[in-house]
């Protein structure tokens, strides 16, 4: 009896590379079709940090306005370029959490100091 594959193929090799080709055709299709989506470096980049500051730090404060504005929007507190329209983002704590607001809640007026 004769064997039905050539004598220079292993069967090995044969899965091995059918599978490799597969693996490769399986990433281009699903490139082509948009189910892989690349990040690039710059998506997720700490534009600008900010700092809570309270009555009691004693820091001098600034009265030239800011390059951001602030809004909520869908509970979230969404901050804005004002030189650049199309930068915005959302707030994160120092654990990497979305700062939730609320349109209807109003900070109670502390007394001025006189």
């Amino acid at each position: 009896m004769t064997d039905s594959a050539p004598e220079g193929y292993n069967t090995k090799q044969v899965v091995a590379l059918t599978a490799i080709v597969t693996i490769i055709c399986t990433v281009l299709a699903m490139h082509f079709y948009g189910f892989l989506n690349h990040v690039s470096p710059a998506d997720g980049l700490t534009v600008q940090e900010f700092r809570l500051v309270t009555s009691g730090d004693g820091d001098v404060l600034r009265s030239s306005p800011s390059d951001f504005v602030a809004e909520c929007t869908d509970g979230l507190l969404v901050v804005h370029g004002v030189r650049h329209n199309s930068l915005s983002g959302v707030l994160l704590d120092d654990r990497e959490r979305l700062l939730r607001c609320d349109r209807e809640a109003t900070l109670p007026q502390a007394p001025l100091p006189e």
